[in-house]
């Protein structure tokens, strides 16, 4: 292995440095013109041109490079590829895709829910914040707003901002209007 691993980045990103691997004889002498194979392990990155693997052969001084594009699962070294040269190993590298932008809120749990009026619902209501990947992010402040029907939050508000928590959910009670229906 000559560089490119434990990088990170956003996911969906191409590396700032490719894969590179340098290919030795057993004198330590560079080998020329042998196949590298460049294979993604684990994640949903992809090689090269958006493949899965690639063989890439050594120059002069040994060495075959890769580029490669982080996947859209987040985690720490959450992106595995392996560099094979039969006959003369393997290395492995691991890159971390960092989660992206928000992109979408979904209603969580908590919708659809009966109660009694001028009551807490039994559930809080719960919306999670994902990036592109789908990846639920963390710290993102969420404005829950009483649109219909005269309910309000804990403290008697008919509007409440949260910030989601490290599951990626913004938590809230609601109390229903006092009005049956």
């Amino acid at each position: 292995l000559v560089s490119g691993n434990l990088q990170l980045g956003i996911i969906g990103a191409l590396l700032v440095e490719p894969l590179r691997v340098r290919v030795l004889d057993a004198a330590g002498l560079p080998v020329e013109g042998q196949a590298v194979l460049f294979r993604v392990e684990a994640g949903d990155g992809t090689i090269g041109d958006g493949r899965r693997g690639v063989v890439v052969p050594t120059d002069a001084s040994g060495e075959a490079a890769a580029s490669f594009r982080l996947g859209h699962y987040a985690g720490a070294a959450s992106q595995v590829v392996r560099a094979v040269a039969a006959g003369y190993g393997e290395v492995e590298f691991r890159a971390t895709a960092l989660p992206g932008e928000p992109d979408l809120i979904v209603a969580d749990s908590g919708s659809q829910q009966l109660g009694l009026a001028g009551h807490t619902v039994p559930r809080p209501l719960v919306a999670a914040v994902v990036d592109a990947g789908r990846n639920r992010l963390t710290g993102v402040p969420v404005r829950f707003t009483v649109v219909e029907g005269g309910g309000h939050f804990e403290d008697g508000s008919s509007e409440r901002v949260t910030s989601t928590d490290s599951d990626g959910r913004a938590i809230t009670s609601f109390v229903l209007g006092p009005e049956d229906g």
